[in-house]
């Protein structure tokens, strides 16, 4: 409309003999709509360098170097990755490695109830002082516990009822305070569509999150996603050869297969390989790999 006013404007001007008026006002409306078509140009350039350097920069933080895992607080050596190499003590509130367990556990044989290697306060054999002990860590401000709660209801474990919605809750819980294992097992809900609507991209945020965090079950997830989900080798390859260097021999194992069918280089493929080994070597002790040989003869047992 106000373009129309304007050139009916000019119009009107070279009718009446001032053309050169009209060619004046004709350069200052061009000046103008052209100023505004770069301003919009510009704007819009701006908004997408702004996404590529956020893209840029979640990569970044996303494939950079984990934070390591902490030490177990009697050996002193990296606790292992692996969930089941270590155990929470509701007690104290401690992660222990097994080997440390199996080890105090052997020494004190011979005393009649058992204490936990790290407090030696008494530990509780039955479910219900289990979950009471858990509860008293989590008024005392332990996050951990909040995380180890969620576990037992996700499990139904120590007596709890299996309650997959009221574990979700409490892994929600942990994830704000701080547990970084919780965004994985958020993750997952999110990925299976239990208990809340599938959302895939809400799923690789969690897990991203836990892989950030040092996390290798969120890491190897992120791999698995890219793999299947996206179609995408090269990113898929990356998680897996950082989620290796933490000791998941699974990555290790992709990325072997990965070498095979052309998606990882040969350099790659050793590089990881040997990634591992520096993990088995900076994890390993002499009662951490008897833990694991009584662990694997209780599990041969019970079947």
């Amino acid at each position: 409309m106000y373009t129309e006013v304007m050139f009916g404007m000019i119009s009107t001007l070279i009718s009446c003999g001032k053309a050169q008026l009209a060619s004046y006002i004709t350069v200052y409306l061009f000046t103008k709509i052209l100023t505004f078509i770069y301003h919009i140009i510009l704007r819009r350039c701006e908004e997408h360098e702004t996404t590529e350097c956020s893209v840029l920069q979640g990569d970044a933080l996303l494939f950079a170097q984990p934070p390591p895992n902490e030490d177990c607080p009697i050996c002193f050596l990296p606790l292992p990755s692996s969930i089941s190499a270590t155990s929470y003590q509701s007690c104290c509130g401690n992660n222990i490695c097994n080997g440390c367990i199996y080890g105090f556990v052997k020494s004190a044989s011979d005393k009649p109830d058992p204490t936990c290697p790290f407090c030696r306060s008494i530990i509780n054999v039955d479910d219900d002082g289990v979950i009471k002990q858990i509860k008293k860590r989590i008024n005392a401000g332990d996050k951990e516990a909040v995380y180890q709660l969620g576990r037992g209801y996700e499990k139904g474990h120590c007596g709890l009822p299996r309650d997959e919605k009221k574990a979700l809750e409490l892994f929600e819980k942990a994830g704000k305070l701080g547990v970084v294992a919780a965004h994985t097992n958020i993750g997952y809900y999110y990925l299976s569509g239990q208990v809340v609507e599938r959302d895939v991209q809400k799923a690789e945020e969690c897990f991203g999150l836990a892989a950030i965090g040092g996390n290798v079950d969120g890491r190897w997830n992120l791999g698995l996603m890219e793999e299947f989900e996206y179609n995408n080798m090269h990113r898929a390859s990356k998680h897996y050869r950082i989620s290796t260097m933490s000791g998941d021999i699974s990555s290790l194992e992709k990325i072997r297969d990965f070498h095979r069918y052309g998606y990882a280089t040969k350099k790659e493929y050793a590089e990881a390989l040997s990634a591992y080994q520096s993990y088995l070597f900076d994890t390993r002790s002499e009662q951490r790999d008897k833990a694991a040989i009584f662990t694997e003869m209780l599990l041969e047992g019970s079947k």
